[in-house]
């Protein structure tokens, strides 16, 4: 087994039906649940009817951020499992799944490290909004930048 492969990550066979993606994933994804036995289908809305009606056959549903409603859930009975591709499991009717028996699971970390680069991109710019107008414009050159980062800055006087 190569490293970073663990057992879990290994495709589970005997399972067959049907997986209604509520929002796309990523191809590997989909390929991962086809080497598994499953028949991912991409809904063709996300309203709560055509969630309903794309959902009575299948025994799986992959969703996002658009969730999975209460009326959805009642109207597949052959459910099993729901995924929720993220934390938290907020957008699904996660009540109504239990009474019917279905697991609802998510992904918790899978983007973190997606999160953090919008992060840190969100704070470069707003680091460099913050900067002075000459750095800013479209006179910017590294000497001028070198000199506005080594400036003097005056003392502050301790609090304490």
């Amino acid at each position: 087994m190569k490293p970073g492969n663990f057992e879990h990550d290994a495709p589970v066979r005997g399972i067959t039906g049907d997986c209604l993606i509520v929002q796309p994933i990523h191809p590997a994804g989909l390929h991962r649940l086809s080497e598994a036995g499953l028949r991912p289908r991409l809904a063709t809305a996300t309203d709560t009817a055509t969630l309903a009606r794309e959902a009575a056959d299948c025994i799986a549903v992959v969703t996002r951020n658009i969730g999975f409603p209460a009326q959805a859930i009642a109207a597949a009975p052959r459910l099993r499992v729901i995924g929720v591709h993220g934390a938290g499991t907020d957008p699904v009717a996660v009540p109504e799944a239990t009474r019917a028996g279905i697991t609802v699971v998510n992904t918790p970390g899978a983007n973190a490290r997606s999160v953090a680069a919008v992060s840190y991109t969100h704070l470069d710019v707003y680091k460099r909004q913050r900067q002075p107008r000459a750095c800013a414009s479209s006179e910017y050159t590294v000497p001028a930048l070198i000199r506005w980062r080594c400036r003097k800055r005056p003392a502050r006087a301790s609090p304490w």
